[in-house]
């Protein structure tokens, strides 16, 4: 029930046109909610401060390679996604000497 209700939520995600900005938003939204859970989680558990203090920056740290990360796996995919785009545009416009170079061996 949780996750509908987070899916639910989050159709926003949709509305986002930029596939960087939403592996970018996902990844804070997720590790925010990960710091939440482990925040309150702490708390119940009588936690020192320095200790969740410690965790919150592990997290933090974490949310800095997960969105260094989210943003160098998408670069080519965006990159080439671009190039297909401006090659649909002139076919749609009639241009059907247009091509599209091949990037990688994928």
């Amino acid at each position: 029930m949780a996750l509908a209700l987070g899916f639910r939520r989050f159709r926003f995600l949709v509305s986002i046109r930029s596939l960087r900005t939403r592996l970018l938003l996902v990844s804070v939204l997720t590790t925010s909610l990960a710091l939440i859970n482990v925040g309150f989680t702490a708390f119940l558990m009588f936690i020192s401060g320095h200790d969740l203090a410690l965790l919150a920056g592990l997290l933090a740290f974490s949310l800095g390679v997960t969105v260094f990360a989210a943003s160098a796996i998408t670069e080519p995919v965006v990159r080439s996604l671009r190039g297909l785009g401006v090659a649909v545009a002139e076919i749609s416009a009639g241009d059907f000497k247009i091509r599209v170079p091949v990037e990688s061996q994928d």
